[in-house]
């Protein structure tokens, strides 16, 4: 059964207001909520304005004192989170485990890892173990399992700016799929001081306030925190709940091009919208308006408007297209949520958003823009929302607006059941390339983990030695790669090839990529922010910035092997790489892709070492640090067996709980995720023999 996905609940917080109903009246009315970057260290930059929340006292929506030592972002989302729950009259502990997270971040806990840069280059490097657990990407998701008692799956989608957009999509999957009933989904981002100056030196922000596909060009920066309940259609309309949106389809798609521009003919996102559209079942005609991604800068909005007349083609000149972030700024990981809210709230006024500040359109910017004032909304309540990336990460959500109580909303028409298979797998580890390696040296007991030294502390540690990328694929170049991205993109290559998977871009492009971390590419990380910490925020080359959200690589994965597929990274601690995986067999099932590659990497770099060191990290315990990268080859069973494919496994079934939100023990809780995993794989606990 394929359900269908409600939204019951939505909240907000931007420079527009604190609610998604001050939201919505500031958009329709085409007013722009920016203000001066207070940041005197920033006064020589382009950039002038930003859209910034102001007067936000944590402790007004963060009660437990651990959380809020946390970083800003963890406290816009607890705030809007919040909102969207109680609009929702849902309770997360009453559903247990059937209630699932998904959060997302572009820039995550930056204003804590800038803090933390400043007092190393000020020889204060020492780390608190809750300071270290700040700078986690993850570290939003954990804080609102605990605050609100979530106990189901938890993830965090880290793929920059499309991030909360795919996050829709991602946890739609998962209630179409059966594996929650409901979701609490959406993003979050603060103002970064290293990140606008990150975009000045890149040239793509505005001097005065933003207008895009209009003058001036450039982008402004926003803040802020959107959050949607998603749930089961049958499961809202049987607690009575208000029914406010339906999410009908979403599409991911990677551009495989830049690190930072978009493809100039609008491929790449004009594959995430057609993906979308065939999701949701929708032709171009029953679309009246897209929300686009809009920017503002010059690559960004002719790339967009191609991407759109490639799709709508025709009916392109008479559809409305405008841009939210004309109104609130660039909101980074939260933009995809905070603007699809801010299309609701307007669906629900009658008016097409506007693009504020529209002063006749821009060369290559030729659709209606819906300039300066909002119109009356012609046709369906139905829109398209467009968010795009760094990394070629693109994301487009089609939704359909509107109010109804306790509605007698039918499922979708029974399909048969999918059963997804792993047909290959690639690996680079300590023992080397690919799995046999790994198994030879497990066979022979020894250890991968040599003594090394970290600073002034020797400990062990599994890492992966040189390898001759030529000896992978004569053709592959990783020249110029940060190391996890090169040990990605080498255990991907192996995984095509053990997968006798063919080369053409046609077929690389059904490929999905799911792509697990623990946290961003230090090297690049480091390298900005120190640069403009040292330099007084007065950069001079720029080369390091676009590498320091978490998804470059997997934007560095795809351009190398040319993959445009289903593309999404996924943050998390222990254990993302499994969750990962069951989250690429639900896009297999929900019909995105027929295979997708899913696995994870992660470094073990001398900042990391130092920092888990200086929190007080026993490096030397049982358990070694290491690092590594691993794909495993996830297909439709039918989709293996037409190309004669070697199935080495079928994944019967899964589970996957957060203890954030648990009162019990940890036994209690593992024991119970076990036992659910073991009933929906449809076996006994006899059946399972290691």
């Amino acid at each position: 059964m394929k359900r269908r996905v409600v939204v019951t609940g939505l909240g907000a917080i931007c420079s527009a207001g604190r609610s998604v109903q001050e939201l919505g009246d500031a958009v329709a009315a085409g007013r722009q909520c920016f203000s001066r970057i207070p940041d005197p260290r920033l006064q020589h930059l382009r950039a002038a304005c930003a859209g910034l929340i102001s007067d936000f006292v944590a402790e007004e929506h963060v009660h437990d004192p651990q959380i809020r030592e946390l970083d800003r972002f963890v406290h816009y989302a607890i705030a809007a989170a919040s909102q969207a729950l109680s609009h929702a009259g849902l309770t997360p502990r009453d559903l247990n485990a059937d209630m699932g997270l998904v959060f997302a971040t572009c820039s995550g806990p930056m204003q804590t890892i800038e803090s933390h840069y400043a007092r190393i280059i000020q020889g204060k490097p020492s780390l608190s173990a809750n300071k270290l657990f700040a700078k986690k990407y993850y570290s939003g998701a954990h804080a609102l399992c605990r605050t609100f008692g979530i106990k189901g799956p938890s993830v965090t989608v880290t793929t920059a700016c499309s991030a909360s957009a795919g996050a829709i999509g991602i946890a739609s999957d998962m209630i179409r799929c059966g594996m929650v009933k409901a979701a609490l989904v959406g993003g979050s981002d603060t103002f970064s001081s290293t990140t606008i100056a990150g975009f000045d030196g890149l040239k793509a922000t505005a001097e005065g306030m933003c207008a895009p596909f209009s003058k001036p060009v450039g982008l402004n920066l926003g803040e802020g925190s959107g959050f949607v309940v998603l749930e089961d259609a049958s499961h809202a309309r049987a607690r009575g709940a208000t029914v406010v949106a339906e999410i009908l389809g979403y599409g991911l798609s990677n551009d495989a091009h830049h690190c930072s521009a978009p493809d100039a003919s609008g491929r790449g996102q004009a594959l995430a919208m057609e993906r979308a559209l065939a999701q949701a079942g929708l032709s171009r005609e029953d679309i009246p308006y897209v929300n686009a991604h809009g920017t503002g800068t010059a690559a960004n909005d002719k790339a967009e408007t191609k991407a759109i007349a490639r799709i709508f083609r025709e009916k392109a000149g008479s559809l409305a297209v405008s841009s939210t972030k004309s109104m609130i700024g660039h909101c980074l990981g939260a933009a995809g949520c905070l603007e699809i809210l801010a299309a609701i709230a307007c669906a629900e006024r009658g008016v097409y958003p506007p693009t504020a500040n529209f002063r006749g359109a821009r060369e290559g910017c030729s659709l209606d823009y819906v300039p300066d004032m909002g119109r009356a909304w012609q046709g369906r309540p139905v829109f398209m929302s467009n968010n795009f990336a760094f990394g070629g990460n693109n994301a487009s959500v089609v939704v359909r607006a509107g109010s109804e109580r306790g509605a007698a909303v039918e499922d979708a028409a029974d399909q048969p059941d999918t059963a997804v298979c792993i047909t290959a797998c690639g690996t680079v580890t300590a023992a080397g390339l690919g799995p046999d390696a790994l198994i030879a040296a497990a066979r022979r007991g020894e250890s991968l983990a040599g003594e090394k030294r970290w600073g002034p502390v020797t400990a062990p540690a599994g890492i992966v030695p040189p390898i001759d990328e030529r000896s992978v694929d004569r053709r592959l170049d990783v020249r110029g790669m940060d190391r996890p991205s090169r040990l990605a993109t080498l255990a991907a290559r192996c995984t095509l090839t053990a997968a006798s998977y063919p080369d053409r871009p046609k077929d690389l492009a059904r490929v999905g990529f799911y792509l697990c971390i623990a946290g961003p590419p230090s090297g690049p990380e480091e390298e900005h922010i120190t640069s403009l910490l040292q330099e007084d925020f007065r950069i001079s080359q720029v080369q390091a910035f676009p590498y320091v959200v978490p998804n470059s690589i997997a934007g560095n994965v795809s351009r190398a092997l040319s993959l445009t597929g289903h593309n999404t990274v996924l943050c998390g601690g222990k254990g993302i790489g499994l969750l990962g995986i069951a989250l690429a067999a639900k896009a297999i099932e929900a019909g995105h892709v027929e295979c997708c590659m899913a696995g994870a990497v992660d470094e073990l770099s001398e900042r990391i070492m130092a920092d888990e060191i200086s929190a007080g990290a026993d490096v030397n315990g049982s358990a070694p640090r290491g690092e590594a990268a691993t794909w495993l080859m996830l297909e439709n069973a039918a989709h293996a067996k037409a190309r004669h494919a070697e199935v080495l496994a079928t994944i019967r079934g899964s589970a996957f709980a957060s203890a954030a939100g648990e009162s019990a023990s940890w036994e209690e809780h593992f024991s119970r995720t076990v036992k659910r995993a073991i009933t929906t794989a449809g076996i006994a606990p006899a059946d399972i023999g290691a």
